[in-house]
């Protein structure tokens, strides 16, 4: 029996003026539940239509756009240390700008990342190939000589402010996430799915700012403070085990088999385009797991180290790897050598291609682009297990991956908002959980006004280390110059009264020939 929405039979229904996201009807066949648009399919969704009180203290705009400021402020500030640190690599791979060799030397590292000219031969026989071949090794030579330019030049300011901002970034975001995560499992069932779905959104926003944010090994300073790196290390595994509780308790809640989602009732719906599947959000969970896995080992291995009665596990660990090292060694002789490496796979030994003919020709272009491949493919793969397990602030694919999830998290946060406008109660009450995130994002800009004023003292004094030799090599020059003028002007005084002299004994030798 159909069970039809009430405003179905509502005489101000079949007014178009009056018609909003109620105009839906379901009703329930052998079970299951469906859901009709009398109006627009295209326009209303009817996935949800139970209004819902709303929590100013979790999706309120305040408190929204905090976390999406600052998230991306993170990025920002990421994308200038990656900068800096490819800078870094191509400046010091160049001599001085002001050395004759500058200009050598750069054409010598553009000419290692294109390709190089065709044999004549070739080009003879193969116009339209040549051309083409031509054509694109002059874009890619375009391309590499304009980002060499532009990374040949060294930020040290940049490079010291991004290091000291995302050092502040990183506990920030550390913190927040945890505290989101602590909110939502505070309220337990009570909350609903809506601000449920915002706290696992935020605090997504907030372990990728974490990660992008980490300088190298966990962001450890320049004074080698290990406890500064173990504290975040502990840090981040309460907050991947916290966040992959909450998400084991609410997503089965909400979407499972059993699950407790109900479009008539309210709090426990809400308006989404995500359309990714139900057991796709384990295989994040999984991978949470798995890194926080990782970071007990570690913290295991290091808490192994300082305690002495647990070093008599030593023996049997040798027992252990003495009896498993045929295996091992059997198992191992099966990966290719480049891959033991730690590499690549190298290109093959350069061969005269002017003196090969059209099948062998054939059979080296197409090894070259096979190695050239499995180069590119050995990267990828490097890159990706970089970014799930451990991840590389300096790596310019990393960085894009952390600038497409947060646009992807911050879109959901945004679609979510507009979507629900017209479920959830109001959220623009300004209470102290809305002004509190504004107040941080203040504080953050302040932290990052620090940063860039220590930046410039390090440079400053930086400068003033470097400025005495210099001071004294001027100096040196000064004094050799002012000994010069010195010395060429007593000369030249020697030389005048020695030729006055010389004179005056002539005038007088002349005087006495006349007198004579």
């Amino acid at each position: 029996m159909p069970l039809w929405n009430e405003r179905y039979f509502d005489d101000s229904f079949f007014d178009p003026q009056t018609r909003d996201w109620n105009d839906c009807c379901w009703l329930y066949h052998n079970g299951l539940t469906a859901f009709y648009n009398l109006t627009d399919p295209n326009q209303v969704d009817c996935s949800c239509v139970a209004p819902f009180e709303g929590d100013p203290d979790i999706a309120g705009p305040g408190v929204m756009y905090a976390f999406i400021v600052t998230g991306w402020i993170t990025c920002m500030v990421v994308a200038v240390a990656t900068y800096c640190a490819l800078s870094k690599l191509v400046y010091t791979s160049l001599p001085p700008r002001n050395n004759d060799h500058w200009q050598t030397e750069f054409k010598a590292l553009v000419d290692k990342y294109t390709f190089s000219e065709l044999p004549p031969r070739f080009v003879r026989e193969h116009g339209f190939l040549a051309w083409a071949a031509k054509w694109i090794t002059r874009c890619q030579r375009a391309i590499v000589f304009i980002t060499l330019l532009l990374l040949s030049k060294k930020f040290s300011k940049a490079e010291e402010f991004s290091k000291k901002a995302l050092d502040v970034l990183c506990d920030i975001q550390l913190v927040t996430g945890i505290g989101i995560i602590i909110a939502a499992l505070a309220q337990g069932n009570t909350m609903k799915f809506y601000h449920q779905q915002f706290v696992i959104t935020y605090w997504l926003l907030c372990v990728n700012s974490f990660w992008a944010a980490r300088s190298g090994e966990m962001s450890q300073s320049d004074d080698h403070d290990d406890w500064h790196f173990w504290t975040r290390t502990v840090a981040i595994l309460i907050s991947a085990v916290l966040s992959a509780y909450c998400q084991i308790v609410t997503i089965p809640r909400k979407w499972g088999p059993k699950g407790e989602w109900d479009p008539l009732t309210s709090g426990y719906c809400y308006l989404s385009h995500d359309k990714s599947t139900y057991g796709l959000n384990f295989l994040w969970i999984a991978g949470l797991i798995c890194y926080a896995a990782y970071l007990m080992f570690v913290l295991a291995r290091e808490a192994t180290r300082s305690i002495i009665t647990l070093l008599k596990l030593e023996e049997q660990r040798d027992h252990w790897k003495s009896s498993l090292k045929t295996p091992w060694t059997s198992c191992t002789a099966l990966i290719p050598p480049w891959l033991k490496s730690n590499g690549a796979p190298a290109d093959s030994p350069a061969t005269n291609i002017g003196n090969l003919n059209d099948a062998e020709l054939f059979r080296w272009f197409a090894k070259q682009v096979q190695n050239r491949a499995w180069r590119l493919i050995w990267s990828l793969f490097r890159q990706f297990i970089a970014l799930w397990a451990w991840g590389d602030v300096h790596s310019p694919l990393i960085v894009a991956a952390y600038f497409g999830f947060t646009a992807w998290n911050t879109y959901g946060l945004i679609d979510m908002k507009h979507s629900n406008a017209g479920l959830v109660a109001d959220e623009t009450t300004w209470g102290f959980g809305q002004v509190l995130p504004v107040v941080l994002l203040g504080l953050i800009i302040l932290n990052l006004m620090d940063a860039l004023q220590d930046a410039r003292k390090d440079k400053s004094i930086e400068d003033k280390q470097t400025s005495p030799s210099e001071d004294s090599v001027s100096e040196s020059h000064e004094l050799q110059r002012t000994t010069s003028v010195h010395i060429s002007r007593t000369t030249s005084q020697q030389n005048t009264s020695h030729g006055n002299s010389t004179a005056s004994q002539e005038n007088a030798s002349s005087q006495k020939m006349v007198y004579r």
